[in-house]
């Protein structure tokens, strides 16, 4: 019988409370399902990246409010909304 190796799991929230959450539902849908897996928690964006130049993950789960508040305030130009007022 060989061996399942378990998938590998990124965590990425600045939230704690989120991040308990997160690891509710893995720990849940593992018992339930029976699937090998990992994970590993990050709070932040660049310890996340660091990990992750030396270490392979299959799957990440980020913290996608975040991401896109650094995609707006990098990439895209400031909005004034003083024309509305």
């Amino acid at each position: 019988k060989t061996k399942e190796i378990p998938y590998k799991i990124a965590l990425c929230d600045d939230d704690e409370k989120e991040l308990s959450n997160i690891r509710s539902l893995l720990d849940s849908y593992q018992k339930t399902h029976n699937i090998p897996f990992t994970y590993q928690e990050y709070h932040s964006s660049c310890e996340l990246a660091l990990r992750a130049s030396k270490e392979r993950f299959d799957i990440y789960l980020l913290d996608i409010a975040h991401l896109l508040n650094v995609v707006t305030n990098f990439f895209l130009p400031p909005v004034s909304y003083t024309h509305l007022t």
